[in-house]
């Protein structure tokens, strides 16, 4: 009785009576909207948000004109929870992005492993490091191990997939324009906390060239 009462669009918010007004013409016209949300005001005096069904009836037992069969249901909760969904995943996204940006501008090259080896992420600094893309990485075109290098990497990596933690070790790495330099990698492992199995390897290279050369400057001032 007191919602019968009440004038139409009494209990709606203000931003949402503009909705229930259109609906209402258009329901008078014989059309309906299947489903939309909007909130209303409680008895209590707080806002909810609520969904309503409907269905035109056009042979029924209620007098002349089309019949709109309403069903609504309070769905606040759901609402709450896909807006702190919403939230959470802007924040997220957020943070990825920064987390991105710091990643690729930063000097050394991080990459990301899965436990079969491949690769799933790269950051973008590989090209200032080696002249190769990340595409090139991808697709298999970059060759970054010197030749005379390449088993002491693989050996590393074999030791890595055998069990033992990240491996740490220098290498000559020949860029795409031929020149050589010297790199560090080092490797980390990253388990799921709950099964132990392995998730990740991230490495980390960095040109270490200057220092190698400091290095062998100063064994070639000992010698001499």
């Amino acid at each position: 009785n007191e919602l019968a009462q009440m004038p139409l669009g009494t209990m709606a918010h203000p931003d949402d009576r503009h909705l229930l007004f259109a609906e209402t013409a258009r329901n008078r016209a014989g059309e309906v909207t299947a489903s939309m949300r909007y909130r209303l005001r409680h008895k209590t005096g707080k806002w909810i948000w609520v969904e309503r069904r409907a269905y035109a009836v056009r042979e029924h037992d209620f007098g002349e004109g089309v019949a709109i069969i309403s069903v609504i249901s309070d769905i606040t909760a759901r609402v709450e929870y896909e807006r702190d969904l919403a939230a959470a995943t802007a924040a997220q996204e957020a943070a990825r992005f920064k987390l991105q940006t710091i990643m690729d501008n930063s000097i050394d090259v991080i990459a990301v492993f899965g436990p079969d080896r491949r690769m799933e992420y790269l950051s973008a600094s590989c090209e200032q490091q080696s002249g190769y893309t990340v595409a090139d990485f991808f697709e298999g075109r970059a060759v970054l191990s010197h030749p005379d290098d390449a088993d002491l990497v693989a050996e590393a990596i074999r030791r890595e997939d055998a069990g033992g933690e990240g491996e740490t070790f220098r290498y000559r790495g020949v860029r795409k324009d031929g020149s050589v330099i010297w790199l560090e990698r080092r490797g980390r492992k990253v388990y799921d906390p709950e099964t132990g199995a392995l998730l990740y390897i991230v490495t980390v290279t960095r040109d270490i060239s200057e220092e190698v050369k400091h290095e062998q400057e100063i064994t070639t001032a000992n010698v001499q």
